[in-house]
């Protein structure tokens, strides 16, 4: 496998794959239909971004110097993201099935939980996906209970908390086999790779079977109101040729690129949004 691919290529090819997802929802969709080439391509293009959020997340809970920080950034943004939703929908936008940062946080903070030396924290680790699964469940009710219902709920639900677990336990057992050979430090050039390859691949397999999981739960349960996005999802699984790609390192990482990729989420809204309303002037 050839590996050209660091963590900043990752969340490059994330952010643009979200880019167009999003765009074919704003602008792709009211233009063109539901039923349109241009649109069904840009909603399966998007369906590697969160793929590919997911198993950079897992990258930065296991090798983050400050972990707690890193959840604290991604609650934070989970709180913005949902104040902001809710401002929508005051002025009638609603777009959004949830709040994506609902997803990361949550799986974060069980990750956190997981990897936590006490046992009584690790216990609690299951209280996220029980929050996921209760909104997820109870969704019809509650939307119509409460205004502000979108911002509160995992976009992705269990399938997206499922998936990170996944991408979690792969690298939990890469980690293992690692620690049970030589060290990442301590070894030669072709070790080191050798490992990695062996990650990659852990990880592309986690992926395959999550999806082939939840679309076999769709194929028999076609009406199940939580399966139906997975016929779709399931090209998710092209995500793993970039995983196969990756070489393990952070890449460039300026303190500049970090505030973008948190910023660049409420943004890239703002553009798509411009970017539609100049498109109508014209037509």
């Amino acid at each position: 496998m050839n590996q050209k691919l660091d963590g900043y290529h990752l969340k490059w090819i994330a952010l643009m794959t979200m880019f167009i997802d999003h765009m074919g929802v704003i602008i792709l969709l009211p233009l063109f239909g539901s039923n349109s080439m241009i649109y069904v391509i840009s909603r399966l293009i998007g369906r590697l971004a969160f793929p590919l959020f997911a198993f950079m997340l897992v990258e930065a809970m296991t090798y983050s110097r400050n972990k707690e920080k890193y959840v604290q950034r991604l609650a934070f943004m989970a709180l913005l993201i949902g104040i902001g939703m809710t401002g929508l929908l005051w002025a009638n936008v609603n777009v959004f099935a949830g709040n994506i940062f609902v997803d990361l946080s949550l799986a974060a903070i069980t990750i956190y939980m997981l990897d936590h030396r006490k046992i009584w924290i690790r216990i609690l680790a299951f209280i996220p996906l029980v929050y996921i699964a209760l909104l997820q469940q109870n969704s019809l009710v509650l939307s119509q209970q409460l205004f502000f219902f979108n911002a509160i709920r995992a976009d992705y639900g269990i399938y997206g908390f499922t998936l990170i677990l996944s991408f979690y336990l792969a690298k939990k057992i890469n980690l293992h086999y690692e620690r049970k050979r030589l060290l990442v430090n301590a070894s030669s050039g072709y070790e080191t790779m050798f490992i990695q390859q062996r990650s990659n691949l852990i990880s592309g397999l986690a992926l395959i079977a999550i999806n082939t999981l939840w679309y076999v739960l769709f194929l028999l349960q076609p009406t199940q109101a939580q399966l139906q996005f997975m016929g779709a999802q399931s090209y998710a699984i092209l995500t793993m040729f970039f995983l196969f790609a990756y070489t393990g390192k952070k890449g460039k990482s300026p303190r500049y690129f970090q505030l973008f990729t948190y910023l660049y989420y409420p943004l890239h809204f703002v553009v798509i949004y411009l970017i539609y309303e100049i498109i109508i002037l014209f037509l």
